[in-house]
């Protein structure tokens, strides 16, 4: 049984964030009900009033969510991780419970996202609860007929923006540009660092999106690098906003520390990227209102990962099958190259240099909708990142038995199903 209660007295209007919100309750309730074979979970809300930890602004509130189950519970001496990607409760639970173990950490992401914070308290065997604070506005009747007179969907635009794209992978850069010219936007395309520097002091723009791992000079160092310039040819407070393959606990942080304004992870999803701007820099941002027949991920896939995630591929490159097909190809002719260079650095043990790959194969490999390989590639990342070789060298194994099903599948298999309609049911191939 699922129960809710909302204390009172409650605004009866608060303006936020109801996409982020959607998905942490999509995802909180998704573990509750997964790990509660028999019982009940209760959703209350209410008014947050620790002032201790987080401060107030005129006519804001923070509300205090929680999700509190009477499922199997989580060890005491796993609550402190349990908020890491790739963390399950337990081996056992892992193995009855199947799942990636990145809902949680995605949660915590959203959850900041809105102001907040996540945090959990557990018993094993009597049950969870999950509590998060999320900040909104105090808003009103009014101020929902003013935005939305005829009851449409409103949704958030960008005016025409010029962007230095900082991207060194040639098929990320392709699918970036192409993404970006269809909005409107004016590109520029930047392969590394020094041509970031460069171009900035040729050129002006409004906005960078700026790659993580670049040769030479990467997105962390030109960031300082442009935050700490006395030079007068650019604006060393320039929106840049982070594009990564994948994030994971402490690159966030990492990301601002820079000077990073946000970030976004690759592939670059348009309505993703609106969103972002809107809150870094809402003088690019106009509303709009129209009926709302964009096709949003509303879960986390917790079974096996499908080789292509069809769904995704018809929303991302539907009515461009020449670019895809020019960038599949691209893939299939760079992946031997690439596992060539993973497993020589797996020969010297070169974890830095490993991270550094298994990052740009994940951003490629998600771009062109290969999900399993996408999945494989973010776990020898992360292995990597923790100096784990032996975990780097099965997940090396994965990766390579991935690259071995996705080169199986004929171009024109795919090509069929692309044109195709769209499935009601999620689609993949497998």
């Amino acid at each position: 049984m699922i129960a809710y209660e909302i204390s009172s007295p409650l605004p009866e209007v608060v303006i936020g964030d109801k996409g982020r919100l959607r998905q942490v309750l999509t995802n909180l309730l998704g573990n509750a009900i997964k790990f509660t074979p028999f019982g009940s979970i209760d959703i209350k809300v209410r008014e947050y009033n620790d002032s201790t930890s987080l401060s107030h602004k005129d006519n804001d509130i923070i509300l205090l969510i929680s999700v509190e189950d009477t499922g199997v519970g989580i060890p005491p001496e796993q609550s402190d991780k349990i908020f890491e990607a790739f963390i399950q409760g337990d081996a056992s639970s892992s193995k009855r419970y199947r799942g990636t173990g990145l809902g949680l950490a995605i949660t915590k992401r959203l959850v900041e996202a809105m102001g907040g914070n996540i945090w959990m308290e557990s018993l094993p065997g009597l049950g969870s609860v999950f509590f998060f604070t999320a900040r909104f506005e105090i808003g009103s009747e009014s101020d929902i007929m003013a935005d939305n007179p005829t009851g449409q969907h409103i949704h958030l635009a960008l005016s025409p923006l010029k962007i230095l794209l900082a991207e060194d992978d040639l098929l990320n850069q392709k699918f970036g540009i192409e993404i970006l010219q269809c909005q409107g936007h004016t590109v520029t395309p930047a392969n590394n660092g020094q041509e970031v520097l460069e171009l900035l002091n040729k050129e002006v723009f409004d906005l960078i999106l700026m790659d993580v791992s670049m040769p030479e000079i990467d997105g962390i160092e030109v960031t300082k690098e442009i935050r700490s310039s006395s030079s007068n040819k650019f604006d060393k407070n320039i929106p840049i906003i982070a594009q990564t393959a994948h994030v994971i606990k402490g690159d966030r942080e990492k990301f601002l520390q820079v000077g990073m304004d946000g970030y976004i992870v690759k592939p670059i999803d348009v309505d993703r990227l609106v969103e972002e701007i809107s809150r870094i820099a809402p003088r690019f941002v106009t509303r709009q209102t129209g009926k709302d027949d964009r096709n949003q991920i509303t879960s986390i896939d917790e079974g096996r990962h499908p080789v292509i995630d069809l769904n995704a591929l018809r929303r991302r490159f539907n009515g461009k099958k020449d670019f895809f097909v020019e960038l599949f190809e691209y893939f299939l002719d760079e992946f031997p190259k690439r596992m060539t260079d993973i497993n020589a650095v797996i020969e010297t043990c070169d974890l830095e240099r490993l991270s550094d790959l298994a990052h740009s194969f994940n951003g490629v490999a998600a771009t062109i909708c290969a999900a399993e390989i996408a999945y494989c590639s973010a776990k020898l990342h992360q292995a990597a990142r923790e100096d784990d070789l032996e975990r780097a060298k099965l997940y090396v194994k994965e990766l390579s038995l991935a690259l071995e099903r996705i080169s199986n599948i004929s171009l024109d298999d795919y090509l069929c199903l692309l044109c195709q309609e769209a499935a009601k049911e999620p689609a993949t191939i497998r």
